[in-house]
């Protein structure tokens, strides 16, 4: 028998970019550095790729993705999306997006 391959899937579900989410804005932290949702997000997988060696092989973002479906909310999590993205060195065709009610106007 062969031996069975493991994938490592980064699943990210309602991040809800908007005005009033957490990650809608940049927040200043105690010691006035800017943090963002795609910072918080690298900064954790480089502590799994260096302590685990684990690094995705698919990303999975699913249901409301926004808050309200607006123009610059997508913009934003485009923004986002591109940064994960870039930074995981995958394609575009390693994305699955799952909407849920929250993205639609």
């Amino acid at each position: 028998m062969s031996e069975k391959k493991s994938i490592t899937i980064l699943h990210l579900s309602d991040i809800q970019f908007g005005a009033n989410h957490r990650f809608g804005v940049d927040v200043k932290t105690e010691d006035g550095s800017i943090e963002t949702l795609l910072g918080r997000l690298t900064d954790d997988l480089k502590e799994m790729r260096d302590d685990y060696g684990l690094t995705p092989e698919l990303i999975v973002l699913t249901g409301d993705l926004v808050e309200r479906g607006m123009r610059k909310e997508y913009d934003d999590f485009s923004t986002f999306l591109y940064g994960v993205i870039d930074f995981t060195k995958l394609t575009r065709g390693s994305v699955a997006l799952v909407p849920g009610n929250h993205d639609i106007n």
